[in-house]
């Protein structure tokens, strides 16, 4: 097994021998070696690596033409399908993460009603599914069905449900100057099994998506804060060569070990070219990555606040300030005493210092998380205890794990509705700030809408205990078992009648 450690010592001293060496003359036979060596440890830590890299393909139904021309003019058109009736495109990379063949790449490669196949780099194929897909991170998994072979040799094979995978990494850790190896091109693996291969450096780190970069195929502006985490300044930047249409590929480290995925993202104004960018395999990541493998939507967590950027002008300089401009009533932070004109310093002992920065630490915790907010008011600071609600993402989420129902409903935090449907809602007469659930869904006939619930109204209490989330929700309707007792939060007379 390759050890980092003699790996990065022989880069280091090969490029010392580089810099130190006489023009003219030949290389003296120890740097021979340690060039040798150098190649020897890429080349096995190469092969190790590139059979958990895979191709993915998908089929799509017959599509309307109308659908397809409204789809012209996207930067990752190049990437779909061409809506031609059982038409097969190969339309990114994908990385074996668990042995059973479940398959992490970014969320541009899957789409919901296709049929998606994975090509893996020994020439088998099999029919995969996607076990969820999540528009805020930029990431989905595919599990592989060993029992759906689609060609003649993995049909010899398919039996043993075993494959190569890469273990996650720690992209935390990255710092600018690690080197890492890019692997990826799913042309090259569907073609002739063999993904194209680089390496290189970091040379950036939490850089932003451009604006105007499809990460997700969320609705509004991509540099809008509520589009992608990635958005708001998360990408690893890195020298390696990733080839064309590398999303989803993987990005390891001197030990093998997963540490991004590539993305699509094309250049970032002000910065190098070229360059490659990738998901870091993180904290964040890493629970994004274990909720879809349970094929469950993805949360996160929001305070409730807008914010607004200023300069605070001294005798000698200018601080820039991020003040609460509004306070949503009922949420976590007007429960927490926060208020209009609140100046918010640090989150989480994690200093802030734009609305992207403060945006970036607080959704990319889940809700329910209870996270300490430093702010000063009138020239003093304090500190706020904040349990978070939920956050709205724009975009297809796509889970396989069915939510709970109870009487015929499933139900969400009060915060799951888009900024502008939630003001109106907290302006209106059905949300109650005291806490409350919203309705996402009332199966026709059943026994909740036989007594009047209807999709986007709050319940507040059920059996006479208030409900706050979910979970509340839901505890407490156990505990009524067939009893249909709820509480409509400021119900309108119209509501029930829709």
């Amino acid at each position: 097994m390759i050890r980092q450690s003699a790996l990065k010592a022989t880069i280091a001293v090969v490029a010392i021998l580089g810099a130190s060496a006489t023009v003219g003359q030949p290389p003296k036979p120890a740097a021979n070696s340690l060039l040798v060596a150098l190649e020897n440890s890429l080349v096995e830590l190469i092969a190790r690596a590139e059979p958990s890299v895979v191709a993915i393909s998908r089929t799509s139904p017959p599509r309307e033409p109308a659908l397809i021309e409204r789809s012209l003019g996207n930067a990752f058109d190049d990437f779909r399908p061409s809506g031609d009736s059982g038409a097969t495109t190969t339309v990114g990379a994908g990385v074996i993460i668990d042995r059973s063949g479940l398959v992490l790449t970014q969320y541009l490669a899957v789409r919901e009603g296709d049929q998606h196949e994975i090509t893996t780099t020994d020439g088998h194929t099999y029919s995969a599914t996607i076990r969820g897909a999540d528009p805020r991170s930029g990431l989905a998994v595919l599990v592989i069905d060993p029992k759906q072979a689609l060609t003649e040799k993995s049909k010899s094979s398919s039996a043993h449900g075993s494959f190569p995978a890469l273990r996650l990494g720690q992209g935390e850790d990255l710092r600018k100057g690690r080197f890492v190896v890019a692997i990826g091109n799913p042309y090259s693996i569907v073609a002739d099994g063999q993904p194209s291969a680089s390496w290189g450096t970091v040379t950036n780190l939490a850089q932003k998506a451009p604006a105007g970069v499809d990460l997700n195929n969320a609705p509004g502006p991509a540099n809008d804060y509520r589009t992608t985490l990635h958005h708001l300044g998360t990408l690893i930047q890195t020298d390696a060569k990733l080839g064309w249409n590398a999303g989803g590929a993987a990005l390891v480290d001197l030990n093998g070990d997963l540490v991004g995925i590539t993305t699509t993202a094309s250049e970032i104004a002000g910065h190098e070219q070229p360059a490659g960018y990738a998901i870091p395999i993180n904290a964040t990541i890493r629970r994004v990555i274990d909720t879809l493998k349970q094929g469950r939507e993805v949360e996160y967590g929001m305070i409730g606040v807008s914010f607004g950027q200023a300069l605070v002008t001294g005798p000698t300089s200018s601080v820039p300030t991020l003040s609460m401009v509004q306070v949503l009533p009922g949420s976590p932070a007007s429960q927490a005493g926060l208020t209009s004109g609140d100046i918010i310093t640090a989150v989480n002992n994690r200093s802030v210092r734009d609305i992207d920065s403060v945006q970036l630490a607080i959704s990319e915790l889940p809700p329910e998380t209870v996270m300490a907010i430093e702010y000063v008011r009138a020239g003093k600071p304090a500190t706020a205890s904040v349990k978070l609600a939920k956050l709205a993402v724009p975009g297809k989420k796509i889970v396989s794990t069915r939510r709970e129902r109870w009487q015929g409903m499933t139900v969400d935090f009060a915060t799951a509705l888009d900024a502008a449907s939630l003001l109106q809602a907290v302006s209106g007469d059905g949300y109650d700030p005291e806490g409350c659930v919203l309705v996402l869904d009332v199966e026709e006939g059943s026994v909740a809408w036989n007594g009047g619930v209807r999709r986007g109204m709050f319940i507040s209490h059920i059996g006479g205990e208030r409900v706050k989330n979910p979970a509340e929700f839901y505890n407490a309707a156990h505990k009524l078992g067939d009893k249909f007792d709820i509480r409509l939060a400021k119900p309108q007379a119209s509501d029930a009648a829709k």
